[in-house]
């Protein structure tokens, strides 16, 4: 299996019924086909979502699988199908959640720290929110030895920050977030760098916890 295979199964592999979001892709039909017969292989029960009943095929589903790709085409379908509502309350009443890229970005708040070009404008940046924290997927730093004269990723995580006062969990490549309920623990084959809500920015290794307290917005 690849990098990205093991995690998912690891995560699915015991869910009886899977559900997989294509939305933030513009070739649904070939994107979920693409997905659903390699996760099948790998003895997933994986199914693209029912397009026109989205609320009943998560109402039916153990789990979720939300796959990557532009996060401003994701929001706008999920909030076109009227997706946000059931979905959050599916996931905090239970149902397993697995968001890759874009698909981690939406499980925040809102989607202000996506990497994503804002090809299409959702009515709301409020995504699920079933985490307190922003994140940033596909993290890196710029190299010290390389100068540019746009910003860094640090200076743009550190501008939205000051702005809306949300800490943010930017995840490495190949990093992914395992959360239960209150524990949120760093997985995968690469780090996160947690900004505080106050800008402080602190690195945690593969199997550390992320301190729970510090993954709140600030008053």
């Amino acid at each position: 299996m690849s990098a990205i295979e093991t995690p998912l199964v690891d995560a699915l592999g015991v869910m009886k019924t899977i559900v997989f979001v294509p939305y933030a892709r513009e070739d649904w039909k070939e994107y979920s086909l693409t997905v659903c017969t390699r996760l099948r292989q790998s003895g997933l029960a994986i199914e693209e979502i029912d397009d026109e009943q989205p609320s009943r095929s998560i109402a039916k589903a153990d789990a979720v699988l939300i796959g990557g790709g532009n996060t401003f085409r994701l929001l706008y379908h999920l909030h076109a199908r009227r997706v946000i509502p059931c979905l959050r309350d599916a996931v905090l009443h239970g149902l397993r959640y697995v968001g890759v890229s874009a698909g981690a970005v939406v499980a925040g708040p809102t989607l202000c720290t996506t990497n994503s070009m804002p090809i299409m404008m959702p009515v709301s940046y409020d995504a699920l929110g079933i985490v307190p924290f922003q994140i940033n997927a596909h993290y890196f730093e710029q190299p010290e030895d390389v100068r540019i004269m746009g910003e860094s990723r640090d200076q743009r995580i550190g501008e939205y920050i000051r702005h809306a006062g949300r800490a943010v969990v930017a995840l490495r490549e190949g990093c992914y977030l395992d959360v239960a309920g209150q524990s949120v623990t760093v997985k995968g084959n690469a780090g996160a760098v947690l900004f505080r809500s106050d800008g402080q920015r602190y690195e945690y290794a593969v199997g550390a916890k992320l301190p729970s307290d510090d993954l709140i917005a600030r008053a």
